[in-house]
Order: C-alpha cells, then structure tokens, then sequence
C-alpha cells in the first residue's frame, strides 16, 4: 500500500518499515521486498549488499522473483562478485522466466550462441503470456526471414 500509494499517499518509509516487520517473521514477499528497497534505496539507504542479503534469503524459502533477481546479481555483480554461472542457474530455477535463459542462449553468455534453443526457451515463455519473450521471439522470427530473403 504505502509503496505505491494504494488507498494512502506513497510513503517508502512506511512501506519499509512494514516490509522489514513482515520479513522478520519469515515471510519470503517481505525479504523480497525489504531487498528491493535495499536495491532502490527506497525507504532506506541503497545498500546492494543487503539487497542480495535479502533476496538470498527470499530465493532460499522458494520466491520466484527472488531467485530471478539473484540470478540477476550474480550476472551483474549486483552486492556479489560476478558468477556467471551460478546466476544462470538461478535464471534457470525460476520457473517462468525462460526469456532470460533463452537471452543467455541468444547472446552467448554461458556457452557458444545457440539460437535453437534459445528460440525454444523463448517459446515456452512466451506460450506463459510473457511479453519479453514474445517480442525476442518476434525479432528473430524478422532476422530469419530478412537472411532468407538475402541469402535466395
């Protein structure tokens, strides 16, 4: 509510605080969330460290987005070192986020460019309604027809 300003003024302040309180016994959207503002510094000084602290613990009790956003972290070097591999798991686990998977396919990232399977990946998200991925998958479907146009 206070975080976005449902039925009372946006206060991230408040929204912490609550946030904090509600991860303190355990639930795995408020260390999600706690996390979040570490990241933003909303509500509280921007601190990645205690960012991924907190999403670590968010991932650890089975949040989807947290395990995304480590995922995310470990890539990018966000309150980490850099482990490419290990964000990709992360990426991996999260159930209905292939796009990005599919993204490490595309580009390369982990292994060599394997545009096979990242269209697969692609595909799964995009059958889950996932708008990235339907667009990624809408920008190669393009590019394979433009090199089959130049290469008849």
């Amino acid at each position: 509510m206070y975080e976005k300003g449902e039925g009372t003024e946006k206060n991230f302040d408040k929204a912490f605080y609550w946030f904090n309180k509600a991860a303190e016994k355990g639930d795995e959207i408020a260390m999600y969330n706690v996390g979040e503002c570490y990241e933003l510094g909303n509500g509280v000084g921007k601190d990645e460290n205690k960012a991924f602290k907190y999403y670590k613990k968010s991932a650890k009790r089975g949040d989807l987005d947290a395990k995304f956003l480590l995922g995310y972290c470990y890539v990018n070097g966000v309150g980490t070192e850099i482990n490419r591999e290990k964000g990709f798991e992360f990426y991996k686990d999260a159930a209905g986020k292939k796009d990005m998977v599919g993204h490490f396919y595309d580009h390369g990232i982990i292994s060599g460019v394997d545009k096979e399977m990242a269209m697969d990946l692609y595909k799964m998200a995009a059958k889950g309604g996932n708008i990235c991925a339907q667009k990624r998958l809408s920008y190669l479907y393009e590019q394979m027809e433009i090199t089959e146009l130049i290469y008849k």
